[in-house]
């Protein structure tokens, strides 16, 4: 019990230390411009969990794709001409958005799959 104690004691003390050196040597020398990076990475992250749905869709999508792809092959080829005209795949251009590449991507995958 008491050898526990004394790795248990050692370990916080370490633990300690390690959190005093990363306060001293990394957040309080460049805590500005670590704010100035997170303020930056705000927008970017809204967008990216604002498309959470149709950015796990496109994983899920490609996921599918990879699993079915070596069916659609015969003698090298891939089977899928679509890809000639992916405005087949989704209806025509009026069903794209160009502003979200994200939306893109997903709406053409899902014609595809």
């Amino acid at each position: 019990m008491a050898a526990n104690r004394e790795r248990a004691v050692v370990t916080a003390e370490a633990l300690v230390a390690l959190a005093r050196t990363t306060n001293e040597e990394v957040l309080v020398p460049h805590t500005e411009t670590i704010l100035q990076m997170l303020a930056q990475a705000n927008p970017v992250l809204a967008a990216i969990a604002a498309r959470a749905e149709s950015i796990s869709g496109l994983f899920d999508d490609v996921v599918f794709f990879n699993e079915v792809f070596p069916t659609v092959q015969a003698n090298g080829q891939v089977l899928i001409q679509a890809w000639l005209d992916p405005l087949v795949l989704v209806g025509g251009a009026e069903n794209l958005d160009p502003n979200d590449p994200a939306g893109l991507l997903t709406t053409l995958l899902n014609g595809v799959l």
